[in-house]
């Protein structure tokens, strides 16, 4: 977390693999890039991530670029209408995947493969492992504020969920701007 909070260069974290003991994995013999999965909210702060990425890593890694889009709170819910209900999470969704295929037709200008994908669910941070989970990611690439732990009490982490539950390693590039004023695109 310490060291998080004051790098201005993106860290791989990997989670030592549990089920052989204590030891780390053999990064370096075991595992290929291939795929990479990235993190958007629809903020231009998180889109900072992009950047690292094309030095990091070789020409023929594909970009998966996830947003996950939430439904109203269940308080909310209870109480709106089902058609209202759809229709807001349809536009969201409608939203997030115009954004999304902007960035991927960015990224395919550069040069580079990707695609998209939209996810729904309440807990952003466990669609995202959820996703990271499948077997043709290698790699989870998300940006942060690197907050501390007040912070991260006070206003949550996705990012650190993310980072505690995904069984692939993850990329942390923490955002150097102040973020900007703007509401992420739903």
């Amino acid at each position: 977390d310490s060291l998080l909070r004051h790098v201005t260069i993106p860290i791989v974290t990997v989670r030592p693999d549990l089920s052989h003991g204590n030891a780390a994995p053999n990064v370096a013999a075991d595992w290929s890039l291939k795929q990479l999965l990235v993190t958007l909210d629809g903020s231009t702060t998180a889109e900072q991530i992009l950047e690292p990425l094309h030095t990091l890593f070789p020409a023929g890694v594909e970009y998966r670029v996830l947003r996950v889009v939430s439904p109203q709170n269940p308080m909310l819910r209870a109480i709106t209408p089902t058609s209202e209900h759809d229709r807001d999470l349809a536009e969201q969704r409608l939203r997030a995947t115009a954004y999304l295929e902007g960035i991927t037709s960015r990224l395919q200008a550069q040069g580079i493969r990707a695609t998209h994908r939209v996810m729904t669910d309440s807990v952003p941070a466990q669609a995202i492992a959820d996703c990271a989970h499948e077997p043709d990611i290698d790699l989870v690439a998300i940006a942060t504020h690197g907050r501390g732990v007040i912070g991260r009490l006070m206003l949550g982490s996705v990012a650190d969920k993310v980072l505690r539950a995904a069984d692939k390693p993850v990329l942390l590039y923490r955002v150097t701007e102040p973020d900007d004023l703007t509401q992420p695109t739903p």
